[in-house]
C-alpha cells in the first residue's frame, strides 16, 4: 500500500509536467499565462465547448417544457429538479473525489451527461417525450453535474505550475461566464436551424472534446488514503461550515448562485409573455 501511494504522489507531481514541449511560452500574454501549461490549455478549452453546449441546451430545455405543458410552474419543476442536486450531492461528490482517481471520475460523470443529452434528444427527435421524463434526466443530469464539480476543481490545481494557480482559477471563471454568454446564444441560433431535439444532440456531441482531453496525458492524479465512509468527513465539512465564517460564508455564496441560476429557467415564459 506504501509503494502504489508513494507511485500516486509522484504521478500527482509530474502531472503539472507538459505533455508535449511548448515553445511559446514567451508569446503568450500574461493574462493568459496558465495556457503556457498544455495540460491546462488542453483541458480549459474541452470544458469550454462542453459547458457552451450545456448552456445551449438549458435554453431549448425550457422551450421544450413549454412548448409541452405551456406552464411557469413546470418551468420551476424542471428547474428545481436539475439545481436540487448542486445543494445535496456537491458535498458528497466532493468527499467521493478525494477517495477515487479524479480523471476517472471526471470521465464517468462526463460520459453519464453526454448520454443523457443523447436521451433527450432521441426522445424530443421522435416526439414521444413527456415532461416528467424531462424533469427524471434533469434530476440525473443535475446529479452528474453535482459529482463532476468537486474533481473538476481539485484536478485543476495538479494541471498547472504553483505560480500560475491563480491565473487557471481566474481563466475557469471567465471561461464559465463566456459559456454562459454564448451558449443561449448560439442556442437560440441552433434552435431555429435544427430544433429543439437538435440542440440536445449537439450538446451531446460538445462532451466529446472535454472527454477527449480528459483521455489524453492531462493528470493521472489517483486516491488519497482517507476513511472509506463519505459520511463522517461531511459531517466535518457542515460542522466546520458552522464555526468557521468563512468556510460559512461560502456555503452561503453557493446557495446564492444556486438560487441566480435557477433564475433562467423562468426565461422561456417571460419571452412568451
Amino acid at each position: 500500500m506504501k509503494g502504489e501511494y508513494r507511485s500516486l504522489a509522484v504521478e500527482e507531481a509530474s502531472a503539472v509536467t507538459p505533455g508535449f514541449p511548448d515553445q511559446q511560452d514567451n508569446h503568450i500574454p500574461q493574462i493568459v499565462r496558465a495556457l503556457r501549461n498544455p495540460n491546462f490549455r488542453l483541458f480549459w478549452s474541452g470544458n469550454f465547448l462542453s459547458n457552451i453546449g450545456t448552456w445551449m441546451q438549458n435554453v431549448a430545455q425550457g422551450w421544450l417544457v413549454l412548448s409541452l405543458t405551456g406552464s411557469a410552474f413546470w418551468l420551476g419543476v424542471v428547474g428545481f429538479a436539475g439545481s436540487i442536486p448542486f445543494l445535496i450531492f456537491t458535498l458528497f461528490g466532493g468527499v467521493v473525489a478525494d477517495r477515487v482517481n479524479k480523471r476517472r471520475l471526471l470521465l464517468v460523470t462526463q460520459s453519464a451527461m453526454m448520454i443523457l443529452a443523447f436521451a433527450l434528444a432521441a426522445l424530443a427527435w421522435l416526439k414521444i417525450i413527456t415532461v416528467w421524463e424531462v424533469v427524471v434526466l434533469a434530476f440525473l443530469n443535475g446529479m452528474a453535474m453535482a459529482m463532476n464539480a468537486p474533481s473538476y476543481q481539485a484536478l485543476v490545481p495538479r494541471l498547472v505550475k504553483r505560480e500560475d494557480l491563480t491565473n487557471a482559477i481566474a481563466l475557469n471563471s471567465a471561461q464559465f461566464n463566456m459559456s454562459r454568454i454564448l451558449g443561449p446564444t448560439l442556442g437560440g441560433y441552433a434552435m431555429a436551424l435544427v430544433g429543439v431535439a437538435g440542440n440536445f444532440f449537439l450538446n451531446g456531441v460538445s462532451f466529446l472534446a472535454v472527454l477527449w482531453a480528459l483521455t489524453r496525458k492531462v493528470s493521472r492524479a489517483g486516491a488519497l488514503a482517507l476513511p472509506r465512509t463519505v459520511f463522517k468527513p461531511a459531517r466535518r465539512i457542515c460542522l466546520c461550515a458552522r464555526k468557521q465564517p468563512v468556510a460559512g460564508s461560502g456555503l452561503d455564496d453557493r446557495m446564492g448562485q444556486l438560487f441566480r441560476h435557477s433564475v433562467s429557467h423562468i426565461h422561456p415564459i417571460l419571452r412568451a409573455h
